[in-house]
């Protein structure tokens, strides 16, 4: 069996081998792997400008009562859809979101990685809602959060799988604990143009 001839090969990190003419071309589209689906570059999304704020608040998520709670409030502006959107020129209306997360190890970590997220432009997108139907709004863009901070609603705690679950979302998304520092001040202001 003859292997087939690889023209200037370039090794990805997953391992996988591609032409590099062909490789490069790819992840000018797509930053991950066509063979493994693995991030091998910087997604940046189509968020529109906003900003998140995150706070140490009193009380507790339910299921995490040992842990104060982590208060994240993104607001997005309103503004026009610019060319990446489905609609330039066209309207949108700001939101104002808040979200929840433990004060703990795994939840300050990912709150890190959610204002890596924020600063990459990857939280929300403007597109339509599945209930509605209705178009040209600002939407979470496969980034799960917990908006309701009563106990035992859709968007609530108590969730055992939650923390791991919007972990692996944010790995398709390119991000790890690999992009933060643990050290890093929690607390602040964050702004996305």
């Amino acid at each position: 069996m003859v292997e087939p001839v690889i023209c200037n090969p370039k090794k990805l990190k997953c391992g996988h081998i591609f032409c590099g003419e062909c490789i490069d071309q790819s992840l000018r589209f797509k930053q991950w792997c066509p063979a493994c689906g693995l991030v091998c570059g910087k997604i940046t999304g189509d968020q529109p400008p906003g900003k998140m704020t995150v706070k140490q608040t009193q009380g507790f998520c339910t299921g995490y009562e040992r842990d104060a709670k982590i208060s994240i409030t993104y607001e997005i502006f309103e503004g026009r859809q610019s060319e990446c959107h489905p609609c330039p020129g066209k309207l949108y209306k700001g939101i104002m979101k808040t979200a929840y997360l433990p004060d703990n190890e795994q939840g300050r970590n990912i709150c890190r990685m959610l204002r890596v997220a924020f600063e990459r432009k990857l939280v929300f997108t403007i597109g339509s809602y599945r209930t509605t139907g209705q178009e040209g709004l600002i939407t979470w863009n496969a980034i799960y959060h917990k908006t309701d901070n009563r106990p035992y609603t859709k968007f609530g705690y108590p969730d055992p799988t939650y923390l791991d679950s919007v972990t692996d979302e944010l790995k398709r998304k390119g991000i790890t604990l690999d992009d933060i520092n643990p050290s890093d001040k929690l607390e602040g202001i964050i702004t996305s143009d």
